[in-house]
């Protein structure tokens, strides 16, 4: 298994980006809803009509709604994603990879920090030959240990071969 903290942390610190980015759209669109009469007389003080001021707020409520619901949508799948890193890692790097791209239009900062890490998610593999080396080496030191067991039986024979030799030769003289 890899360890994936890198890619964890990447992912819930943009999430913590993305979220502090909700919420100021969030905030500034309830601010702006709040204060609609406000907004409405500074611009008919700015030599605009009242209809164009509406029509003014009208648009900006209904992009400031869009931004919010699409950041909104980022964000469970951001969520969903680093919940699913070291179980599913390759869906989790997809979305972290589709996510960071549209992010990058609204949040570079944050866009960025979903890209690393789902580019990290998809490239980094687990080390699989290092399980198989090492049970090659453990089969490489279990051949000469009985490589060596059997040539210190040899030597032993050849020993007392020698042995028995020298004690022959010295009784016969």
């Amino acid at each position: 298994m890899i360890n994936r903290t890198a890619e964890r942390v990447l992912t819930w610190i943009g999430n913590a980006l993305h979220a502090l980015f909700f919420l100021i759209f969030g905030g500034l669109l309830f601010a702006l809803n709040l204060n609609s009469t406000e907004f409405k007389q500074s611009m008919v003080d700015s030599e605009t009509t009242i209809e164009d001021a509406n029509g003014i707020l009208v648009i900006f409520n209904v992009w400031l709604i869009i931004i919010l619901i699409i950041s909104l949508i980022m964000l469970i799948l951001s969520i969903l994603s680093a919940v699913w890193i070291g179980k599913k890692n390759k869906a989790a790097g997809i979305i972290l990879i589709v996510i960071g791209a549209f992010s990058l239009f609204g949040n570079a900062v944050v866009g960025v920090l979903w890209l690393v890490a789902g580019i990290m998610l998809l490239v980094r593999k687990p080390k699989t030959d290092t399980v198989t080396n090492q049970q090659n080496s453990f089969e490489e030191f279990e051949h000469h240990q009985e490589d060596y067991e059997a040539k210190d039986k040899q030597q032993k024979l050849e020993d007392n071969v020698d042995e028995a030799q020298n004690k022959e030769n010295h009784y016969r003289y």
